[in-house]
């Protein structure tokens, strides 16, 4: 993320995440990048060749992968506290690292969320779940019930 948010920034962008999926000889580090007036195929194409050669010559990940830079879409993967924050009343899926009431997963709207909790209410009941069992988080917008 330091490497890269100078030059995202630069070309009119905010660099919203990253994503490391490995798969073998095939692994993949996806780039989100995102803008207030919308990410177009040419913005991707533009910034993945701005950025392809800081990733060569930092070297930070060793080994052959695939560079994919996109918009993090509707269904976006939310990477920080500050970004779940801009979606506090919106519906999200949840996956925790260990079970939690004994469930993995959870979807339900967004109530608040700080430091060390996330509020999320299900159809069932409101969760206060440790921020520290949160493995991914993805927007899901058809919400159907509120807090």
């Amino acid at each position: 993320m330091e490497l890269l948010t100078p030059t995202v920034t630069a070309a009119g962008c905010v660099l919203w995440g990253c994503e490391w999926l490995p798969k073998g000889s095939h692994a993949v580090l996806r780039i989100y990048i995102d803008s207030p007036a919308g990410v177009s195929v040419s913005d991707c194409q533009r910034i993945t060749q701005q950025i392809s050669p800081l990733l060569d010559v930092a070297d930070v990940i060793p080994g052959a992968y695939n560079l994919e830079v996109s918009s993090p879409g509707e269904k976006r993967v939310i990477f920080t506290i500050e970004q779940l924050q801009l979606y506090q009343g919106m519906q999200i899926r949840v996956r925790l690292s260990q079970p939690w009431t004994q469930r993995k997963h959870m979807m339900g709207v967004v109530c608040a969320i700080d430091n060390e909790h996330l509020e999320l209410q299900t159809l069932e009941q409101l969760h206060t779940i440790p921020v520290s069992l949160i493995s991914k988080v993805q927007l899901w917008p058809e919400t159907c019930y509120t807090c």
